[in-house]
């Protein structure tokens, strides 16, 4: 579960300072049984996403204009069946079987957001305010979205309409990844070997994001994320996220938190907005900083840094994009 990840990576910050388809008309219980409907058949096409495997979809039909709101939960990602009664609907799909991600302004197409809430419950005694980390506006790492949207959907006695489709029963949908997947790669790595512990953060990110268009929030939140030692001489890390902040002037910044054998603590940060800014397709983008030494275990190298009152040691690393 993501959401468990989210708090073994606060946890090693801690560690480094010691088919079936279920139907509803979900607005209208009560006269469920006594609404005329039409059953159609709802097919989800992963052109978009091939490598996508959620266990179910979410599917949702906001009529437009008067109207109940129906909502099916599809437990296969292949499709199923569903019955509406007849009308204009905008329809909204999603995968089910997600942990850390919430969702608000249900009511209503326009504003259906997803957005994860802050991790401000974590105790202070795991993250010391030495770190300089906002626990209350930490928020974790969102699971995968896939979602389909279509604007209208005409459902009559006769056919299935959206788009420039028409059908006698089917609706097709292909959802799409509408969270980014961030890859970050610290190259040429010295005394790697000396680590003991190690997580990141990365600051300049969106908590939310609307569900039918992907727009992003301007809320500026930083995500935990993990740092694994690789090949020897290599930090890497990969999450998913909203995305970048539509706020044009928060940075992005990484710090990359780092226990040494010796007991020293350190904090590397690096400026990466504009390899994030820079990045061809915002839903993959791949940060990469080439050259970082760590101090060797019982050296009193250290370089340019600002040392805190609770032993905190914080470097500003610049380097060549």
């Amino acid at each position: 579960m993501r959401v468990l990840r989210s708090y073994m990576i606060l946890a090693v910050m801690a560690a480094l300072v010691a088919g079936m388809v279920l139907t509803s008309c979900i607005y209208d219980y009560d006269t469920c049984d006594d609404v005329v409907t039409r059953r159609i058949k709802v097919v989800f096409d992963w052109d978009k996403a091939p490598a996508a495997d959620p266990a179910g979809m979410a599917v949702y039909f906001f009529p437009i204009g008067p109207g109940a709101i129906w909502r099916f939960d599809i437990a296969s990602n292949k499709g199923g069946f569903v019955s509406i009664p007849s009308g204009s609907y905008h329809m909204l799909v999603y995968n089910n079987d997600t942990y850390d991600i919430l969702f608000r302004d249900e009511s209503n197409y326009e504003d259906y957001d997803a957005y994860t809430a802050a991790l401000g419950k974590v105790p202070h005694s795991l993250i010391p305010d030495s770190m300089g980390i906002d626990l209350d506006n930490m928020h974790p790492c969102p699971d995968m979205l896939w979602t389909a949207a279509r604007s209208r959907v005409d459902v009559t006695a006769d056919y299935v309409g959206y788009d420039n489709e028409v059908s006698d029963t089917e609706i097709v949908c292909c959802p799409d990844e509408l969270c980014a997947i961030y890859n970050y790669e610290i190259r040429n790595v010295r005394h790697l070997d000396g680590v003991k512990f190690m997580v990141a953060v990365i600051s300049g990110m969106s908590s939310s994001v609307h569900m039918a268009t992907g727009l992003l929030g301007r809320d500026n939140v930083t995500l935990p994320v993990e740092a694994v030692a690789k090949n020897g001489d290599m930090i890497t890390g990969r999450f998913y996220t909203f995305g970048r902040t539509v706020d044009v002037t928060a940075p992005n910044i990484l710090d990359l938190y780092v226990g040494l054998g010796d007991g020293r603590r350190l904090c590397y940060r690096f400026d990466v907005t504009s390899q994030v800014l820079a990045a061809s397709d915002p839903h993959n983008v791949n940060i990469v900083i080439d050259g970082l030494e760590l101090p060797e275990i019982g050296s009193t190298q250290q370089g340019d840094l600002d040392v805190s009152v609770d032993g905190w040691t914080t470097i500003v690393v610049e380097y060549e994009t």
